[in-house]
């Protein structure tokens, strides 16, 4: 039995000479894409149709020394010639841990037991960005402007410029008169 692996191993790495499987163990492999088989047949030999995630068997591969294209068979039973490329080799038990390899289809859904978001979620509270400390004020207002600012940066960059200095200069001296 395990020289049977062996054997089909180096077939699929393509270490030996290609015989065809026959009536021996055929190998299952899967369409990576979906390809639309040439009737005016370029490559001298019958191409087959395929889907992606189309399950198909191995039955040669390579045609006389090329060994970019694989002769399969499909489930209903067509055989012809496919892309290497676009196939892949499907190990047994591996399909069913990878669920990617299944089609939508065939996967039963689930019910869910469990909520997708724990019941208790913890909140987290709006901290302003601008605000240093505990102590400063929140409203950033000029009174003497008469001008509303959305943090203590741009408030601070205000009564540091010029016009509100000439605003303030201008208030002082109405204020005295």
């Amino acid at each position: 039995m395990a020289g049977r692996g062996r054997r089909i191993r180096r077939i699929i790495e393509g270490k030996t000479e290609t015989p065809e499987l026959g009536d021996g163990p055929k190998l299952r492999i899967m369409a990576k894409y979906t390809y639309k088989a040439r009737l005016d047949m370029p490559g001298g030999f019958q191409e087959v149709d395929m889907n992606q995630f189309d399950k198909l068997w191995l039955l040669k591969k390579g045609y006389k020394d090329n060994m970019h294209w694989w002769q399969v068979e499909t489930d209903d039973g067509r055989k012809g010639f496919a892309p290497a490329q676009y196939l892949t080799l499907i190990e047994e038990g591996v399909s069913s841990s990878l669920p990617w390899l299944t089609k939508v289809e065939e996967q039963s859904p689930e019910p869910a037991s469990t909520p997708p978001f724990p019941q208790q979620t913890k909140v987290k509270h709006y901290v302003p960005t601008y605000k240093e400390n505990a102590n400063e004020k929140t409203d950033h207002y000029c009174k003497i402007c008469e001008r509303k600012f959305n943090g203590p940066i741009p408030y601070r960059a205000h009564i540091n410029s010029k016009a509100h200095k000439e605003e303030v200069r201008i208030a002082q001296e109405y204020n005295q008169s």
